[in-house]
C-alpha cells in the first residue's frame, strides 16, 4: 500500500524523486521502510538544499543514496563515509582519489570529473553493511559502472530495479548472504565486464540468456552457492570470457 507524504516539503521531494504526474501512489506508506526514510530526512533534516535546485537528477541521485543507507544499516557501518553529511553525495567517500580509476582499497560513492553530478562508483566492500540492497537503488541509472558490496551481511534476493542499471560495468557482491534466484533483469546490463556473485546463497539455475547477453563479460563467477540445474550452451558465446567460475 502507498500514501501521500506526511508534510508538504516531503511532498516537493516525492514529486522531484517519483515524477510530479501521480507521485502519491509511488510513495512508500511504511515510516520503516528505506524509501520513506529517505524522503522524510531529505525533507526534514537535509542541509544541503538540494530540493530548492529544481534538479531532479540530483534529488534522485542524493534520494538513493540515502536510502541504500538506511536499507543496509549504515549506522553501524565500520566507516560511515560522510554518508547523510550535509555536503555533495559526490564526497560521500573516505578518500577521493586524484584519478578516478584508481579506486583501489577505498569506499563510499565517486563522481568522475567528466561527470560530476553522476555517481559512477559505489563500494561499500568489507564495512559490516547489513539488510538488503533497496529497490530505490535502481535511480543511480544515469551514470553507474561499479557496484562493489562484497564481503558484508547483506540477505534477501537482489532486487529487479539493479536491471536499470544499464550503465554497470562491473557489479561485486560475493561474500554476503544474499538468496534468491538471479534476476533476469540481469540481462539488460549489456556493458558488463565482471559478475562477481560467488559465496552467497542463491539458488534455481543461471538464466538461460546469459551467454548472450553481455558481449563484453571478462568474469563470470559464481560458484559456493546452492545454484542447481544445467549450465547454459549459450555460455560458450562469450568470446572475450577469461575467468569462468560455476562449481
Amino acid at each position: 500500500t502507498t500514501a501521500a507524504p506526511t508534510s508538504q516539503e516531503m511532498d516537493l521531494v516525492a514529486s522531484l524523486v517519483y515524477g510530479p504526474d501521480g507521485y502519491q501512489n509511488l510513495v512508500p506508506s511504511s515510516p520503516f521502510s528505506p524509501g520513506w526514510k529517505a524522503l522524510h530526512w531529505l525533507a526534514e533534516i537535509d542541509g544541503s538544499n538540494v530540493t530548492s535546485s529544481n534538479d531532479p537528477d540530483r534529488v534522485r541521485q542524493r534520494f538513493a543514496l540515502v536510502a541504500l543507507y538506511f536499507a543496509m544499516g549504515g549506522e553501524a557501518w565500520i566507516n560511515q563515509l560522510n554518508f547523510l553529511s550535509d555536503d555533495h553525495e559526490c564526497t560521500w567517500n573516505a578518500e577521493t582519489p586524484e584519478d578516478p580509476s584508481a579506486l583501489y582499497g577505498v569506499k563510499g560513492a565517486f563522481c568522475t570529473v567528466e561527470n560530476v553530478l553522476n555517481t559512477t562508483v559505489l563500494i561499500l566492500s568489507n564495512n559490516n553493511a547489513r539488510g538488503r540492497i533497496p529497490e530505490e537503488i535502481g535511480f543511480l541509472s544515469s551514470g553507474l559502472t561499479r557496484l562493489d558490496f562484497d564481503s558484508n551481511w547483506l540477505e534477501g534476493s537482489l532486487p529487479l530495479s539493479i536491471g536499470e542499471l544499464d550503465k554497470l560495468e562491473n557489479i561485486l557482491l560475493n561474500d554476503n548472504l544474499l538468496t534468491g534466484k538471479l534476476p533476469s533483469s540481469l540481462t539488460n546490463l549489456s556493458n558488463l565486464v565482471n559478475i562477481y556473485l560467488h559465496l552467497n546463497t542463491f539458488s534455481g539455475s543461471i538464466p538461460l540468456e546469459f551467454g548472450n547477453a553481455f558481449p563484453n563479460l571478462v568474469g563470470l563467477v559464481l560458484d559456493d552457492n546452492y545454484l542447481t540445474g544445467t549450465i547454459p550452451e549459450s555460455l560458450g558465446n562469450m568470446e572475450s570470457l577469461v575467468n569462468l567460475q560455476l562449481d
